[in-house]
């Protein structure tokens, strides 16, 4: 019989082998260095992330590398970013923010135990309180419904080269949403479709934003760390390019169609005059 050829069946590399001590730390690896099998999806994800990182490092020029990380929870991704960077050769150091206490204990005792409490610090504090410091890469990833806002608002003023942010749950929108004509109205009927549609609105409105105000912003698809099916991630590079009359024409038509003013909107107002009165001479 003919013999199979099995070459194209390669074990895809990963960007941060599993024996990484890291893992071992987060407690996604066992003290031997294999993969904890119920952390399996977990693994996957840190890599998945790892691989936009990877892309998005060239943007961001000199170094150190200085990233925040807005609502890091456990930080499976801030050590797992960290240590990627590190063994590249790049010099990083790293903000993780959290507004629960026990978050910035647990992880402060991990950048300990790991080495890496000299490029590696944690903070307790809402976003939205949080001091705004030139940052060039801010990451926020499943902050919960407008958290996801502050986070592109400190990115923005903070004047980031890169942002990446995979959004968690959309009730603002959702909740003051309305059907724009009656042809709507077979999706409003449906509480689950109403709330995909504001999931995608919500998002959408925030690419576009962010394109008004000189980032090459684009939404791609991201492994949700939380299973959930809210699996996006907004990614946007500074490209310093001015808004144009149409981008302003098309995002004050979709507000009226819709009815709504974005919370990033309202935020950012003073930001998206500026560039209005310069798209528009």
């Amino acid at each position: 019989s003919e013999e199979i050829n099995l070459n194209h069946n390669r074990i895809k590399e990963r960007k941060l082998d599993i024996s990484d001590p890291i893992f071992r730390h987060i407690e996604i690896a066992d003290q031997k260095g294999n993969l904890i099998p119920r952390q399996s999806d977990k693994f996957h994800q840190v890599d998945d992330f790892l691989r936009i990182i990877d892309d998005i490092i060239p943007s961001l020029g000199e170094e150190p590398v200085n990233i925040v990380d807005l609502g890091c929870g456990n930080a499976y991704l801030t050590f797992a970013t960290i240590r990627f960077l590190t063994k590249k050769g790049i010099e990083v150091r790293i903000v993780g923010v959290d507004s629960r206490v026990a978050s910035r204990e647990r992880n402060s005792e991990i950048a300990k135990k790991a080495g890496l409490n000299n490029s590696i610090e944690f903070h307790a504090a809402k976003i939205g309180d949080f001091p705004i410091t030139p940052t060039p890469l801010v990451i926020a990833l499943h902050a919960c419904d407008t958290a996801t806002d502050d986070a592109l608002v400190y990115a923005v003023r903070s004047k980031a080269k890169a942002i990446l942010v995979s959004p968690c749950c959309h009730h603002d929108l959702n909740k003051n949403l309305k059907s724009p004509d009656s042809s709507w109205q077979m999706i409003f009927r449906h509480g689950i479709a109403k709330e995909r549609l504001a999931d995608l609105l919500t998002d959408t409105f925030r690419a576009e934003i962010l394109k008004i105000l000189g980032y090459r912003s684009e939404i791609i698809e991201f492994v949700s760390l939380d299973h959930t099916p809210r699996n996006l991630l907004i990614r946007a590079v500074l490209a310093e390019k001015k808004a144009t009359p149409a981008d302003f024409a098309n995002l004050d038509a979709q507000l009226a169609r819709w009815s709504v003013t974005p919370y990033l909107y309202q935020a950012l107002t003073a930001e998206i005059s500026t560039r209005r009165r310069e798209a528009l001479g």
